[in-house]
């Protein structure tokens, strides 16, 4: 049986009371649903070949990952890396950074999507592109208010219809809505990194938390992204059905910066700051920079390097969001 066909079998043990999805609940189930969800079934969602959906930073180690561990070391001061186990969240079976073992760190842990969230007390968490695939709610304005899209399932197809009232995360924020926008205006609330976000960092533990990810301001969302920000990936081709092939496609939605930037504030983070993924590495892994350019012999290792820190490439596209905290 084909993925989304199961999907939508799954889909329909799983419906409410009111026999509708908000999106928040429909993304959850088609990415995450055990084994035949999206990022929970086995498949090769990595990578530059045609068989893959989308290709990304870690995909370009071992460059990538000595930049992170010279950028680490620099912003963590003096304090040996020995003593902070380097934890990363939603890494892709078997493709986990410093996965050969050789990293300086006292421990290395690799937590999957699917995984409990376990942190030691002295660690460096990190993470690239986990926030962006995190369920989030989709409302849209219509007649001077704010309506939310929900999912429901019609014979065996997905469509898309408008809830009768907004969902309690949705109401929640509903002081934060701009009240005057183009009719049509169509947002994508994140929620979800945000709830992640919050799980990570009330845990009691000291370090560096270092989020790759792609985002925008919530003035970006609000004035400048009409049709919203969700998307689908499959095989390097990006779409915006989000109700075709459930759990055959990525589905991904730009994450707020300034909401995580408050909540990391709000647990005791001191020095946050987002910057670009050119301007961070250039900052603080300098040193790795210039020993890939002046004493590699290998020609690929430059290219790499090009790949993640030039503006025309992941240099721009990629967002990262650091704080330290002691406790």
């Amino acid at each position: 049986m084909p993925t989304s066909d199961k999907l939508i079998s799954y889909l329909k043990d799983q419906l409410p009371e009111s026999g509708i999805f908000n999106y928040f609940d429909f993304i959850k189930h088609v990415l995450y649903a055990p084994n035949i969800g999206y990022y929970t079934r086995p498949y090769n969602r990595i990578g530059k070949n045609s068989q893959s959906d989308f290709y990304t930073n870690t995909n370009l180690a071992p460059v990538f990952d000595s930049l992170i561990e010279a950028s680490v070391a620099n912003l963590l001061g003096k304090k040996n890396l020995k003593n902070f186990s380097f934890v990363e969240i939603g890494a892709e079976p078997g493709k986990n950074l410093f996965q050969n073992g050789d990293a300086k760190f006292k421990k290395i842990i690799s937590i999957g999507n699917d995984e409990p969230i376990n942190i030691p007390s002295q660690s460096m968490v990190f993470s690239n592109e986990l926030l962006d695939a995190q369920p989030f709610h989709r409302i849209i304005f219509k007649d001077g208010r704010w309506l939310e899209r929900g999912v429901r399932i019609f014979d065996n197809s997905l469509e898309e219809i408008l809830l009768d009232k907004l969902s309690e995360p949705v109401s929640g924020i509903i002081d934060q809505l701009p009240t005057n926008c183009a009719n049509g205006y169509q947002l994508d609330l994140p929620i979800g990194s945000n709830l992640l976000l919050k799980k990570i960092a009330e845990q009691n533990w000291s370090g560096l938390l270092l989020f790759f990810d792609y985002g925008k301001t919530w003035n970006e969302l609000t004035e400048f992204t009409p049709q919203g920000t969700a998307r689908t990936y499959h095989k390097h081709q990006m779409g915006d059905d989000l109700l075709a092939q459930p759990g055959e496609l990525d589905i991904t939605c730009h994450i707020c910066w300034d909401w995580l930037e408050k909540i990391l504030q709000e647990n005791n983070f001191s020095s946050i700051k987002l910057e670009r993924q050119e301007s961070f590495f250039m900052n603080y892994a300098k040193n790795a920079i210039g020993d890939i350019f002046n004493n590699s012999e290998d020609a690929s290792k430059i290219q790499t390097l090009k790949e993640l820190i030039h503006p025309t490439y992941m240099g721009h596209k990629f967002q990262v969001l650091w704080g330290l905290r002691v406790l």
